[in-house]
């Protein structure tokens, strides 16, 4: 039910009397049947399939009782990989300036020091993404023994490919850098 207006919301998919544990592949082809005419994308169901697999490869792993025979359909996802161009850099980093005062952000005057510091982290953390490469979790982790000043490299771990690569820095990125070293708390 809508929490508003108390309609009942349409529910597509599942039957909401069926147990986990008797769902057959029929259901599930029942199911994508009946999302590809409400005219959902392959992705959205490819995603909504994934979620029933996964709860239910979970309760097997718990020890509960499913139906091991269940056929998931491969669903052919179609994504363009985009990149951003140096327009579009442009503007991304124009709109995360922290010396910028724009729509929905306080004037620089009114921010908290703490506001101005997520700002200005935001700022930087997306110039390690753009000139590094790396996922947001290898750049949020790097421990500052893994920076070498001297000679302008990060030491990054890949976690999903489990090996470790030495990058270089760029003008842009050793300038954010060397400021975020010199301000650094003493015990980091």
């Amino acid at each position: 039910r809508d929490p508003k207006t108390k309609k009942e919301n349409p529910c597509y998919g599942l039957p909401a009397t069926l147990f986990l544990h008797t769902i057959q592949t029929k259901h599930i082809e029942c199911m994508v049947s009946k999302r590809k005419a409400e005219g959902d994308t392959p992705a959205t169901i490819k995603h909504e399939i994934g979620l029933i697999s996964s709860t239910l490869r979970e309760m097997q792993r718990l020890g509960y009782k499913t139906n091991r025979d269940v056929v998931f359909p491969q669903l052919k996802t179609s994504y363009r990989l985009r990149y951003l161009d140096s327009n579009d850099e442009a503007a991304l980093l124009r709109e995360l300036d922290p010396n910028t005062v724009r729509s929905g952000v306080k004037t620089l005057e009114a921010r908290t020091p703490e506001m101005q510091r997520n700002i200005q982290d935001n700022y930087d953390l997306v110039i390690m993404l753009l000139d590094t490469g790396c996922r947001y979790s290898e750049a949020a982790n790097l421990p500052w023994t893994a920076v070498n000043l001297d000679a302008g490299t990060l030491n990054i771990y890949r976690s999903k490919v489990n090996n470790e690569d030495v990058l270089f820095m760029t003008d842009r990125l050793r300038e954010v850098v060397l400021r975020r070293h010199a301000d650094r708390r003493p015990d980091a």
